[in-house]
């Protein structure tokens, strides 16, 4: 029987569920006279209604540009040209897959037989199977067929739930030959065999897949399994709600990504001493990022004053959040930083599957300011016809790589110290805040004075919220204190607090090591419940904290250390 593929679409459609086909408008398969079509079709189906760059299509195909310009000129006139077209700098290709419809399908069939039954007869094979061991198909063929895998068990799952579990175990069986590893369609097995009245025949299939694991890969079945066999043991029928199984599980939420870089410049600190306020307004500026497209929060204070270590605590606590950290330096200039770190970062986070996607889109354009990661890009740096376009390619780039880690996770992009950051890390930084949108990407950016960057931020989208630091009032330095005493007994520390407070106006670094400083060298008295200090002259300043207040008199200029003297 000729095999057809029904969607709602009067143009030719792609088939990729099996061989790669172009399908007319009943579903008739239409023959491409050559492997080199066939795989061209292949890659735009997979990235259909996406723009390919032609020197990535060059790459992947291995012909030089006129070869390419005659295959696209032939699956051209197949096709139709509203259906293949050009773009600027390569092609894009406007039809319906039959991936994205039963992909579709799936999502929406919320457990009905029917829906993922019809879903499931448009693979008529493996997909791709023709090119799925090639580097541009690979992602998207492995991808598939996890999904149709999880579909099958879906099916399974459903026809128990119609008491249809005969037909179920019809289903699972095929789907476990091909899959002897798979956890889920076991347990669905051993359910629909205690619902057809075969409680011993369940048992001895969960004990035979235990010794069978144990034998091949050493290890045991999953702890749902088990709970399924011992629910069974216990004479259950194996009917249950399916929303409480194994496919339906709830989503625990994990543990945010930090970029290494950002523990190594942490203050030691304790983390929320004094900044339960503005932690509360980041975690709210998360969560309108989340829900509602980019958010951008400028978090100012002087030096030492703790936006670092707020950083920190706020990005510890961002459970679901990929959090990047970038800083500029006061002896670095060098074009894009921070961004390098941050971006170069974010793209070692990507799948392959994901990064080729960006590829086949960009092409090389992030090269420009990732050189290192030709490794993983495949494809050299475009050579664009000035300056200006060069930067703008490359900035949008860098948007879709953005973009598409986002829609892995969401993420915190956190660049600090912007005070020193020179200007085309600037444009860049705006021309990301303008053209995120909808994306959930929270930016937090350090900065001494707001004033810093009001030009990059005048006209954010949604405006930018300013959190502005000042120092810690004498309660929170007393917090401080306690927390850097030795043991938990709750002491009157308000001397300390106090004196700590007149030394150092509540900056916390200077606050910081000032108290180690009277704790290293005794100080530091403790008579009974109370703590108190000896006064300290300034000639007993921690050498540190006399060498970073010096340095910023330096920085002053010439005339201003005889001016202070």
């Amino acid at each position: 029987m000729r095999n057809t593929l029904a969607v709602p679409h009067d143009e030719p459609s792609v088939r990729v569920l099996g061989p790669v086909q172009l399908l007319g408008v009943a579903g008739e398969v239409t023959e491409l006279p050559s492997a080199a079509q066939r795989r061209l079709l292949g890659v735009l189906a997979v990235h259909a209604w996406t723009p390919v760059r032609a020197e990535w299509l060059c790459g992947v195909l291995e012909v030089t540009s006129g070869a390419l310009r005659t295959s696209v000129s032939r699956l051209r006139r197949l096709v139709g040209e509203e259906t293949l077209r050009t773009t600027v700098g390569g092609y894009r290709l406007d039809a319906v897959v039959d991936a994205a419809v039963a992909c579709a399908e799936l999502q929406s069939a919320h457990g009905d037989v029917v829906a993922i039954t019809r879903a499931l007869e448009r693979w008529v094979g493996n997909a791709l199977e023709e090119f799925a061991d090639e580097a541009w198909a690979v992602g998207e063929a492995v991808r598939l067929g996890a999904i149709r895998a999880v579909a099958v068990e879906d099916l399974g799952e459903a026809l128990i739930a119609d008491r249809r579990p005969h037909d179920a175990l019809a289903v699972l069986e095929r789907h476990i030959a091909e899959h002897p590893l798979r956890d889920r369609p076991r347990g669905l097995v051993i359910r629909a065999l205690a619902a057809s009245g075969r409680q011993t025949e369940a048992l001895r299939a969960f004990q035979r897949y235990r010794d069978e694991l144990a034998e091949t890969a050493g290890t045991e079945p999953s702890a749902e399994l088990r709970a399924i066999d011992q629910r069974v043991a216990r004479g259950w029928d194996g009917f249950d709600d399916r929303a409480s199984s194994s496919a339906h599980r709830p989503a625990v939420p994990d543990a945010p990504r930090v970029s290494p870089p950002l523990h190594e410049v942490l203050v030691a600190m304790p983390t929320g001493v004094g900044r339960s306020s503005e932690l509360a307004l980041l975690a709210d500026a998360a969560e309108k990022a989340r829900h509602n497209g980019v958010r951008t929060v400028l978090l100012s204070g002087g030096a030492g004053i703790g936006k670092t270590t707020l950083l920190a605590a706020f990005t510890r606590e961002a459970s679901g959040w990929d959090v990047f950290y970038g800083r500029c330096d006061e002896h670095v200039v060098v074009p894009y930083h921070p961004f390098q770190g941050v971006v170069g970062r974010v793209v070692d986070t990507l799948a392959s599957d994901v990064l080729m996607a960006h590829t086949a889109a960009w092409g090389g354009d992030l090269l420009r300011l990732l050189p290192h990661v030709s490794g993983r890009i495949a494809c050299s740096v475009p050579v664009a016809g000035d300056d200006g376009t060069a930067r703008h390619q490359m900035f949008n780039a860098v948007l879709d790589v953005i973009e598409r880690a986002a829609a892995v996770a969401p993420l915190i992009l956190v660049l600090d110290d912007l005070h020193w950051a020179e200007p085309a890390a600037l444009q860049l930084l705006r021309h990301l805040v303008h053209n995120l949108g909808s994306a959930p990407v929270l930016f937090v950016l350090g900065v001494r004075e707001p004033a810093a960057l009001t030009a990059v931020l005048a006209d954010a989208p949604d405006g930018a919220a300013l959190i502005e630091l000042h120092g810690l009032d004498v309660d929170e330095l007393a917090e401080l204190v306690q927390a850097r005493l030795t043991d938990t007994v709750r002491r009157d520390v308000g001397p300390i607090a106090a004196r700590l407070h007149i030394e150092t106006a509540g900056n916390p670094l200077f606050a910081e090591h000032l108290l180690r400083h009277w704790i290293d060298t005794g100080h530091l008295e403790v008579v009974g419940d109370v703590a108190s200090s000896v006064p300290a002259t300034s000639l007993e300043l921690p050498a540190v904290l006399r060498d970073v207040v010096w340095q910023r008199v330096a920085a002053l200029g010439p005339e201003a250390q005889p001016v202070l003297t």
